[in-house]
């Protein structure tokens, strides 16, 4: 995530991430700290003063594109990383279509390689683990990997991921 807010920052908030701001800041932030410059005036005019961070966002806010903002482009790596709901996945537009796969906890994005974004992409391809039937229902359950681990989900028919099926799934 933090690859893509400082892209975005560097794209449209430059002057925040120029490091003789930063200097002048962290400097103003020692004398506040030191009693030597008032701390409410100060944040008062950066955040809402003219040219506060409150009017640069207004005026940024509407050429900032959600998903642009959301995808960082690694060097070396065919996948882009965004940033989703429920955390990063990669992105790989294979000629016929984009495929998409969840990045697990343990692996942080800038650690991927070309054989592990394969290997992310097939899992995510493969057809989910019939674990049997539900004894009441006659539901097929499926044992499916996802962000938090392994979890089950049952389907009440027999397309699993069709767009009208409603499954319902816990953890196990």
């Amino acid at each position: 995530m933090a690859f893509a807010v400082t892209s975005l920052l560097e794209a449209h908030f430059p002057d925040l991430v120029d490091t003789r701001f930063t200097s002048r800041m962290e400097r103003t932030l020692d004398d506040i700290s030191t009693g030597e410059v008032d701390w409410l005036p100060y944040l008062r005019e950066f955040y809402c003063g003219e040219t506060g961070l409150s009017n640069q966002v207004k005026e940024q806010e509407s050429q900032i594109d959600s998903k642009l903002a959301r995808t960082v482009e690694l060097v070396g790596l065919e996948a882009k990383v965004c940033i989703g709901r429920f955390g990063p996945y990669i992105e790989v537009d294979n000629g016929s279509g984009v495929l998409k796969a969840s990045i697990p906890k343990d692996l942080t994005p800038d650690r991927l390689d070309s054989e592990q974004v394969e290997a992310l992409l097939k899992q995510k391809a493969s057809e989910p683990e019939e674990l049997g039937q539900h004894p009441e229902t006659g539901d097929t359950i499926y044992l499916l990997n996802g962000n938090y681990g392994l979890h089950q989900a049952i389907s009440r028919t027999a397309r699993f991921f069709a767009q009208d099926t409603q499954p319902c799934s816990r953890r196990i």
